[in-house]
């Protein structure tokens, strides 16, 4: 009973001594740090308003760089694209925009952290031994003559390691495009080797950059551990004169701060040599050539609400140095006429297109449509009131409906509307989720015919006055090209459709031929007409054609 009761005692001093401390602390947080300081209000100064993160502001400049040049190079024209290959385009976009996000944040962060701290060391040092600033100053002559005779080295070994990777990422592309056809052919081993030799090059040109990077970092040790041994020497030689608290002190700081020093600039040689990313994705900013945006005239929103194409003396060249494609063309097509325009490889057919789009500025001419020159007129403006169905069907990864509608400017009813009337509402029913069905990358879960068709449709959807078909049935079989041909007449029928085509049963049935040879028009007029014709440039191009198909 005796150990109860002296235990209860202890407990209840214990539980006193508690009570007395949460009763100061409550005393204390009542009261205020400062006099003017109230408990609900904000401080003053507050430390977080101080600090900048500095990776966010280089991150955000990153994003701003990344933007510019993306827009630059989505508002180039098309000879930018003829001259740059696709692997060159995602190397910047790839490789150099990663460097500029995540490589340079982080070795920017860590360079003003080192300075900082370089510079502390030095205040602290020049306090407690003031003769010791006489040494830094050759110190930072000799790291700044490093620095100097490496930095141009390094950078030239990071560009040539930067422009080294552009083959690759073509190649990796082409291939992983084409990797049907590779294997089709039994091509795996070609493409395998010339992937090996592109992967060599790349990896040499990192080997070198590294290389200068560990070289430099030799030199820098090197100087390094001679400053240390030469300040170490110092304060032995004067033995007796120094305290020696402050003699291991400076010893101690001279190595902080030369180690410092060493990787200060070692980090700054890195940051510059990366910095040829930021050089490569500015390039395009500043240098890429700019679709015209200017314009004289703005029609209305229902232009053209006729159809009337009338080309005039055209003239067009793909590049200045170049031989003109189109040579003196002139010919009118009138509202709700069916056009067909033909010739061999080369002649100039697809050239019309890219006239009609403005892709390519014209030379000499000019083209109207419903009395508008094009040239005057905005380029959005322009293409968006024209529709086309190319060789190669576009499609997108996503929805079926955002590949008919990517702007949502339609309804559901409309759509299956559009469908059925491409005649491939019946496959899409066939399929799960209608509408909301997902499309894989380059529409691979349907076939040629069918993505022609779903391009069908998108046409349809947007009921322009003017169609262009630019070879749309070359890659489909002679069943879809009857149905893709059914559609044209029945659902574009008060609509100007421009067909170009290399089999010659696809246009028999226009109102219009035209025959092109070496960027000239060598014949025009009606199918009929010229067959009645036994010399006529289409009679020889049927018989060529009869005698290729049964040989």
């Amino acid at each position: 009973m005796k150990k109860i009761r002296k235990i209860q005692k202890k407990h209840s001093k214990v539980k006193q001594t508690q009570h007395r401390k949460l009763q100061l602390n409550k005393g204390c947080s009542r009261t205020p740090l400062f006099k003017h300081h109230k408990p609900n209000q904000k401080p003053i100064f507050d430390v977080n308003l101080v600090v900048i993160n500095k990776q966010t502001v280089t991150i955000q400049a990153s994003v701003q760089l990344h933007k510019r040049a993306l827009r630059a190079v989505l508002l180039a024209p098309m000879h930018f694209f003829d001259a740059n290959p696709t692997g060159r385009i995602l190397n910047r976009f790839s490789k150099d925009a990663d460097e500029v996000d995540v490589f340079l944040p982080q070795r920017i962060d860590g360079i003003l952290q080192i300075l900082s701290t370089v510079i502390i060391s030095l205040v602290s040092a020049a306090v407690v031994i003031p003769w010791i600033l006489i040494g830094v100053v050759p110190v930072l002559i000799a790291f700044a003559v490093l620095k100097n005779i490496f930095n141009a080295s390094t950078r030239q070994m990071k560009r040539l390691s930067n422009v080294a990777n552009s083959p690759l990422f073509a190649h990796l592309n082409t291939t992983t495009q084409g990797l049907s056809t590779i294997e089709a052919y039994q091509e795996r081993n070609s493409f395998t080797e010339k992937s090996e030799k592109l992967i060599d090059v790349t990896t040499t040109t990192t080997l070198l950059y590294d290389t200068c990077m560990r070289c430099i970092g030799l030199w820098l040790d090197l100087i390094t551990s001679i400053i240390v041994v030469v300040t170490a020497a110092v304060l032995v030689s004067t033995k007796g004169s120094v305290n020696p608290a402050l003699a291991a002190l400076a010893l101690t700081l001279c190595l902080k701060v030369v180690g410092l020093m060493r990787e200060t600039v070692r980090m700054m040689n890195e940051v510059e040599a990366k910095f040829t990313s930021v050089e490569r994705l500015n390039h395009y900013i500043e240098n890429i050539d700019v679709e015209p945006s200017s314009f004289q005239c703005n029609p209305n929103d229902q232009w053209p609400n006729k159809g009337d194409i009338k080309f005039s003396n055209v003239e067009m060249t793909y590049r200045e140095s170049l031989a003109p494609v189109l040579k003196n063309i002139s010919f009118d097509i009138q509202p709700q006429q069916k056009v067909g325009v033909v010739g061999r490889t080369g002649a100039g057919k697809s050239s019309l297109i890219t006239a009609l789009y403005r892709l390519v500025e014209l030379r000499n001419g000019h083209i109207n449509i419903d009395g508008i020159n094009i040239s005057l007129i905005p380029l959005n403006v322009l293409r968006s009131r024209l529709s086309t169905i190319p060789q190669d069907p576009v499609m997108f990864s996503g929805t079926l409906r955002y590949n008919l509608d990517p702007f949502d400017n339609y309804t559901d009813d409309d759509l299956w509307n559009s469908l059925e009337k491409a005649h491939i509402k019946k496959k899409i029913l066939q399929l799960d989720k209608g509408l909301q069905l997902l499309i894989e990358e380059n529409g691979d879960n349907f076939s040629v015919g069918e993505r022609q068709l779903l391009c069908l449709a998108r046409a349809i959807l947007r009921k322009r006055k003017i169609l262009i078909l630019d070879e749309a049935t070359a890659s489909v079989d002679t069943d879809t090209d009857s149905l893709i041909q059914k559609t044209i007449k029945e659902a574009f029928s008060n609509c100007t459709v421009l067909t170009i085509a290399h089999r010659l049963k696809t246009v028999m049935n226009s109102d219009l031929l035209i025959i092109m040879e070496n960027g000239n028009i060598i014949e025009t007029g009606k199918p009929e007409d010229l067959l009645a014709v036994s010399s006529s440039h289409l009679n020889g191009m049927l018989t060529a054609e009869t005698s290729i198909s049964h040989a």
